[in-house]
């Protein structure tokens, strides 16, 4: 997908920084061609009725810095000349003083673009009732300063408006409010679902738009490494589990339903063992410092384990190995005796295996097998 800044908002909502000489030469050439300022902007109201337009007017264009939209693609008309696009220095909404430098007119669908958005969902906000005033507000220097450089690589540079609570420890920074209104429409970022542009893009794309809502929203527990994401919205949730499931594949909990800690409703999942961890870390990563560092400490310094598929790692090994006593499998497969006791038990109940009962000198040694396996004769 392309988005096109000047196609996506009226041309009289849109104000153009252009170079110096190529502003200077559009008006030049159209004031001769008139014959006078006076006379250009008659020509100018034929078309633009319901604005104000003097002699002052368009004397004071030459000092301004930059020029409506619209009036441009007049002045290029009424030249007979094709408006150079390259000429653009910087780009600024009707209502905002922010302006972007060297902007990218052009925008595509890019991981830096899919980061931004999710910001935008989870801890950022659009104000649509009140301007579409556009924040992201993060503690982490880290994670406020990855939302600048993304936003400088998809649109262009600006100095971004920073305020901080009066706690000194949340910093919001601001962004254009013409750049959040694009984003809030072409994404329908509030919908509580995630963007169908980002469900149909890259797996590149998508690894970078988990990555953003696990940075801002999902937390990694300082002991065991589990991962667990929690949010308001059941059907954001839902997405998040099925793009994890089905695109990387990384294996998660059922969604679960808890009160927050404003004593409100919300839903989450888990991600548990080093196999689905180490799929984490190496698909889509975490920027977040302290996350980061639970995630690797636990994959680096922990033995593996199966998390949710440890059931089916020890249903696996009996089909191939077969007729196993209890301390074998542990040993084997490095676990405790209990836990596979544990698993064992639980495979017995859904009729996947059995044992047979072995008697030794003074004891009876219990040997599992796969239901499914044909099993040799230990008599």
């Amino acid at each position: 997908m392309e988005i096109n800044l000047l196609k996506e908002f009226e041309p009289n909502r849109l104000f153009l920084y252009l170079e110096e000489n190529y502003k200077n030469s559009i008006l030049d050439d159209a004031i001769n061609k008139a014959g006078s300022q006076r006379l250009l902007s008659k020509e100018l109201k034929k078309s633009f009725k319901n604005t104000k337009i003097s002699q002052a007017t368009v004397s004071s264009w030459i000092e301004r810095k930059t020029l409506r939209l619209d009036i441009i693609y007049w002045l290029s008309n009424y030249l007979n000349k094709n408006f150079d696009e390259t000429q653009i220095k910087g780009i600024k909404g009707e209502s905002t003083t922010q302006l972007i430098l060297n902007p990218n007119i052009k925008i595509n669908l890019t991981p830096e673009l899919a980061s931004l958005i999710a910001n935008l969902y989870c801890d950022g906000c659009i104000e649509f009732k009140n301007g579409f005033i556009t924040g992201y507000i993060n503690q982490s220097e880290e994670l406020l300063r990855e939302f600048k450089s993304n936003f400088i690589k998809t649109f262009g540079f600006i100095e971004f408006p920073t305020r901080i609570s009066q706690d000194n420890k949340t910093i919001n920074i601001r962004i254009p409010c013409f750049i959040g209104k694009l984003l809030y429409h072409k994404f329908d970022i509030y919908s509580n679902k995630i963007p169908f542009q980002i469900k149909n893009s890259s797996k590149e794309i998508k690894s970078a738009y988990l990555r953003a809502v696990f940075d801002d929203e999902g937390s990694v527990h300082h002991k065991t490494g589990q991962m667990r994401l929690k949010m308001k919205y059941e059907p954001y949730v839902e997405d998040v589990k099925n793009m994890l499931e089905k695109d990387f594949p990384i294996k998660c909990s059922e969604i679960k339903k808890e009160l927050n800690w404003q004593g409100k409703q919300a839903y989450y999942f888990t991600i548990s063992g080093i196999p689905n961890l180490k799929k984490f870390y190496n698909q889509i990563h975490l920027i977040h410092p302290k996350k980061h560092y639970r995630l690797i400490k636990r994959i680096t310094e922990t033995k593996e384990t199966y998390g949710y598929g440890a059931k089916d790692v020890v249903y696996t090994f009996l089909k191939e190995q077969n007729l196993k006593t209890v301390k074998e499998i542990a040993f084997i497969l490095k676990r405790d005796k209990r836990t596979i006791q544990h698993h064992l038990n639980n495979l017995k109940k859904q009729n996947k295996v059995d044992y047979k009962k072995l008697k030794r000198k003074f004891v009876y040694e219990y040997l599992w097998y796969a239901k499914n396996v044909k099993n040799n004769d230990c008599n």
